[in-house]
């Protein structure tokens, strides 16, 4: 994930409705459930949504505490997040109660539970606009490192036009087309350059995947995710 907020929904109200019949107030949404699979994050954010207040009702001897705020992440035992920097991961708060009678609000909840890894490495990514027809242009945004030469990759990629973030520097396009020279990184490290889309006959509809090539100054070579484009003739 590149950038974007992910918010969790507030928990329900306690309802005081009698010892038999009273309803407690529910935690907080997670901004973000990773189960079984790996998360990759920058610059995002990630908050818990609020609990749900309490409540107390003397008439029918009903006390409730508040809810607990979510968690920014969720991240069970069969996952892995990693912090790629900037990723900001905050609890919701918890809900409040009267408190006349002995209830108590509930607690924030915290910014992620479970395996978490931070790197704090400067991020490269490259975006763009989707669907585009052949002939038009489109316009990316370009991040990265200051010095960086930066190319496009634009391939076809197998069915059923899945993606996930690159792994190790994976081209995640088996069908390769061709690469463009973006330009060269200064400072700011940005670029919004304008692509022509190609003609790729006889197909009416064809989605592409393309992916940022970064060649750093120090000899490194690193491959942003993969976006995804529809072209159509």
């Amino acid at each position: 994930i590149h950038g974007g907020s992910f918010t969790g929904g507030p928990g329900d109200g306690a309802q005081c409705l009698g010892p038999v019949n009273d309803i407690e107030a529910q935690m907080g949404g997670t901004g973000i459930d990773l189960i079984g699979s790996a998360l990759f994050i920058e610059s995002a954010v990630a908050q818990g949504g609020c609990g749900g207040d309490g409540c107390d009702n003397f008439d029918n001897k009903s006390c409730l505490d508040g809810g607990d705020g979510g968690n920014g992440i969720d991240i069970d035992g069969a996952s892995t997040s990693i912090d790629l920097g900037g990723g900001s991961f905050c609890g919701g708060s918890g809900g409040v109660t009267p408190g006349e009678f002995g209830c108590f609000d509930g607690f924030f909840g915290g910014g992620w539970s479970g395996p978490m890894s931070f790197l704090n490495e400067q991020g490269r990514f490259v975006e763009l606009t989707s669907p585009g027809e052949v002939g038009q242009t489109v316009t990316l945004s370009v991040g990265g490192v200051n010095g960086d030469a930066v190319l496009l990759l634009i391939g076809i990629p197998a069915p059923p036009y899945f993606y996930k973030a690159s792994f190790n520097g994976v081209f995640m396009s088996p069908t390769f087309i061709a690469d463009v020279f973006l330009g060269t990184l200064g400072v700011p490290a940005t670029l919004e350059p304008s692509l022509s889309i190609p003609s790729i006959a006889p197909f009416d509809v064809v989605p592409l995947a393309v992916q940022g090539l970064f060649l750093g100054t120090g000899g490194e070579k690193v491959l942003s995710g993969p976006s995804h484009l529809t072209v159509t003739n």
